[in-house]
């Protein structure tokens, strides 16, 4: 694991001390070297798997703080100090990554178990939802066949078009739905604009669509150096 410690320092190095105490740093906190910003060993056991407060010390919260705060104290008046902010976002950005990964370590069993889970539902309510579908497709023949035969013998008996048992109740209604004959002709306010297609025809090279003004825009693209 990377010694965010070790980084920030060397970063931004200690001044002198006067008498016992330290000139404050023109750059924000300085980070104590007794402290290590690495991240906790994420494949510990832990005793209540819903601490929050233990995953806060497995993420480094005080350390988080502190960098947090001399980014916000952190000023740039020269190129120097340019690229020392720059490293510092990237420490940043490291620190989150990090954190992201020993979440992962720390979450992953319970995931496995959530996905077990689900997969146990999964499998269980398709089977039961597949039954309700056979036994009220079974109903609705009934009632469609009695309807037929009562008929038949002209009678009207609307009676058991709705009922109530101890489990429910069955109740015919009219709803409004829709079929698409013509997508021309639906009125702008009912369409969508596919943005997502959109920019993949644009990373595809497409450089003219009617209707769209397609123009450079400038991107800032940072990277952080990956680990040796």
């Amino acid at each position: 694991m990377i010694n965010y410690d070790k980084v920030l320092n060397d970063m931004f190095p200690p001044e002198k001390e006067t008498s016992d105490q330290k000139l404050p740093s023109k750059k924000g906190i300085i980070l104590a070297k007794s402290q290590s910003t690495e991240m906790a060993d994420p494949k510990v056991e832990w005793k209540d798997p819903f601490d929050i407060k233990a995953v806060e010390v497995a993420f480094n919260d005080t350390e988080v703080r502190m960098l947090v705060t001399k980014a916000k104290d952190f000023h740039v008046e020269s190129d120097f100090q340019a690229k020392e902010g720059f490293d510092l976002a990237m420490t940043a950005r490291r620190m989150a990554s990090d954190i992201g990964k020993a979440r992962k370590s720390i979450t992953e069993p319970h995931l496995r178990f959530q996905k077990k889970c689900i997969a146990i539902e999964k499998e269980y309510t398709t089977q039961l939802e597949s039954a309700e579908t056979i036994l009220l497709s079974r109903v609705e023949d009934y009632k469609a066949e009695r309807k037929k035969r009562l008929e038949e013998n002209n009678i009207v008996d609307p009676s058991f078009d709705d009922f109530k048992t101890e489990q429910g109740s069955c109740k015919t209604k009219m709803v409004y739905d829709f079929l698409l004959l013509d997508i021309e002709a639906v009125p702008r306010e009912y369409l969508k604009l596919d943005t997502a297609k959109i920019k993949e025809a644009l990373k595809k090279g497409v450089r003219k669509i009617p209707g769209l003004e397609i123009h450079k825009t400038e991107k800032k693209q940072y990277r952080m150096r990956k680990k040796k």
